[in-house]
């Protein structure tokens, strides 16, 4: 026995079989989706906790959207997930409103005419240290250009390393290039979208 197939009923067996395919890869891909979203809700603090299910509050969606200035739809389109993937700081947006104490101890203030004072503390292994010192010399440029902001550069010699604590009680601001758990309670995830957090 000999089956002859037209030619357009195997165009169409072709086309079912894709359509199924097709819905299939993009359930699975609203699914990851959604689950990078409720992650991503979690972690910068728009929602509390993250559970196993892929349902996500309209009223957290809105409350990023707020954040970041876009139309509060609480429908995760598709200018909220493209903002969801944009590089950032790891800090949450949201943090719990606590009480707190409304003092101010007498002589913690910085005094504004004096520079703020910085230190790479580490620096990358991927940049030349004179690299880096050049570039973050230009960013704080712009800041300083822009505001009443001065800042100076501390630099620790080879010979100074042993005042080196006693030199972090005296600077600012301490900079340091980290991957992975690095003391903190939000370890960096590798590459990905959280960029650094202070």
């Amino acid at each position: 026995m000999r089956f002859v197939v037209s030619s357009d009923l195997l165009l169409l067996l072709l086309i079912s079989f894709l359509l199924q395919h097709v819905h299939i890869c993009l359930t699975f891909t609203d699914n990851n989706r959604l689950y990078y979203a409720k992650e991503f809700l979690h972690r910068f603090g728009y929602i509390k906790t993250n559970d196993s299910s892929l349902e996500i509050s309209p009223p957290a969606v809105k409350a990023f959207q707020r954040f970041i200035g876009l139309n509060q739809t609480g429908i995760i389109d598709e200018l909220t997930w493209q903002k969801m993937r944009e590089p950032r700081c790891g800090n949450k947006d949201l943090r719990r409103i606590q009480r707190r104490k409304r003092y101010i101890l007498q002589g913690s203030r910085w005094p504004s005419n004096e520079p703020l004072t910085f230190r790479i503390v580490k620096y990358p292994t991927t940049f030349p240290q004179q690299f880096v010192d050049t570039e973050l010399t230009k960013a704080l440029k712009l800041w300083s250009s822009a505001s009443s902001l001065e800042f100076e550069h501390r630099k620790l010699k080879k010979q100074d390393a042993l005042k080196a604590s006693n030199l972090d009680h005296k600077t600012d601001i301490r900079i340091s290039f980290e991957i992975g758990d690095h003391g903190d309670t939000e370890p960096f995830d590798g590459p990905g979208n959280v960029l650094g957090h202070a």
